[in-house]
C-alpha cells in the first residue's frame, strides 16, 4: 500500500511540474522551432536569445516591481476588509448569522470562473463593454 501511495504522489508531482518543464524547454527554443508541428520536446538548437530579448528590449524588472506592488496592495485591502467583515460576523447572534455563514460557505464552493458572467453583465451595464 505504501508503494502505491508513493507512486500516486510522484505521479501527481510529475503532472503538476510538467507544464513548468514544458515552459522552461520552450523558452530555449527559437521562434521557428516553437511553431513546428508536431512540437519537439527538447530544443534542437538551444538558444538564450529569448532571455536576451526579455532583459534588453523589455522593462522586465519594472514589470516585476509593478506586479509585486499590485499584489501587495490587493492582499492588504482584501485582508483588511475580510477582517472587518469577520469581526462583525463573529459578534452577530441569531438566525441571521447562520444564514450568512451558509451563504458564504455556498459561495466558497463555487469556482471563480462562475462569476465571469455576472462581471461581464455589470461591465456591459456600466457601458464599458462592446
Amino acid at each position: 500500500m505504501k508503494g502505491l501511495s508513493r507512486f500516486f504522489v510522484l505521479a501527481c508531482c510529475f503532472v503538476a511540474l510538467a507544464p513548468i518543464a514544458w515552459h522552461a524547454m520552450s523558452s530555449l527554443k527559437s521562434a521557428s522551432e516553437l511553431t513546428l508541428v508536431p512540437p519537439t520536446l527538447l530544443p534542437q538548437h538551444p538558444t538564450l536569445a529569448n532571455y536576451e530579448t526579455l532583459f534588453q528590449r523589455r522593462h522586465f524588472i519594472q514589470y516585476c516591481i509593478n506586479s509585486f506592488v499590485i499584489a501587495a496592495m490587493t492582499s492588504l485591502v482584501c485582508v483588511a476588509s475580510a477582517s472587518l467583515a469577520a469581526h462583525r460576523l463573529a459578534r452577530m447572534r441569531g438566525p441571521v448569522r447562520s444564514a450568512i455563514r451558509l451563504g458564504l460557505l455556498t459561495v466558497a464552493f463555487l469556482p471563480p470562473i462562475v462569476f465571469i458572467f455576472s462581471f461581464y453583465g455589470m461591465v456591459r451595464a456600466a457601458g464599458l463593454g462592446n
